[in-house]
Formats: structure tokens, sequence, C-alpha cells
């Protein structure tokens, strides 16, 4: 939750739970596997990356630096393509303007 900035209460909209209910689920040992399955959606990871054990500190940090570089390429992803929009759109936006004007000056 931490790494992703949630709190209890954006964690419960997104699992369709209240914030207590969230709480409770931190609170116990045991999860249902749906619910690990929720998290494991929400977070985008595998579901394996709340049942693990037997990882050793290192290979923790190592999996989290690795899940932490996928979200990065990712996000670059989703910022390329939100970027090309926005410049096809600012690009659009004057000729339709000067096409506008132009058949203004014609008339």
């Amino acid at each position: 939750m931490d790494k992703e900035n949630l709190d209890a209460t954006k964690l419960g909209k997104r699992l369709g739970k209240t914030k207590q209910a969230v709480y409770d689920m931190l609170a116990k040992e045991d999860l249902n596997t749906s619910i690990l399955r929720d998290l494991s959606r929400i977070f985008n990871v595998p579901l394996t990356y709340f049942v693990s054990e037997s990882l050793s500190p290192a290979e923790y940090k190592n999996r989290d630096l690795l899940m932490l570089c996928k979200s990065l390429v990712k996000n670059y992803q989703q910022r390329d393509e939100v970027m090309a929009q926005l410049v096809s759109m600012v690009s659009t936006e004057p000729q339709e303007e000067n096409e506008e004007e132009e058949n203004q000056n014609q008339e």
C-alpha cells in the first residue's frame, strides 16, 4: 500500500470493501485466495508475491526493484502515449483554425 500511495480507504474502494474491512484484513494472518488475487491485480504483482516465505532480504529487495522497474517502464510508455495524443491534438487545432480563417477570407 505504501509503494502505491494507497491508504485503507482507497484500497477498500478498489476492493469493493470498507476501510474497516481493509484494516481487518491487515490484522489477519490468513487471507482468502480471491482477496489475494484482487490485491495482485491492484498492485500489478504476481500472486506469489504475497505468499513467498523463502526469499532472503536481498531477494525481496531484488524483486521489489524489478517490480519498480516494470512500473517505471509502464509509466513511461503511458506518458509517451499521452504525449503523442497531446501533440496530435495540438498540431491539428491550428490547421483547423487556419482553414476556417482561409475560408472566411475567401468569402
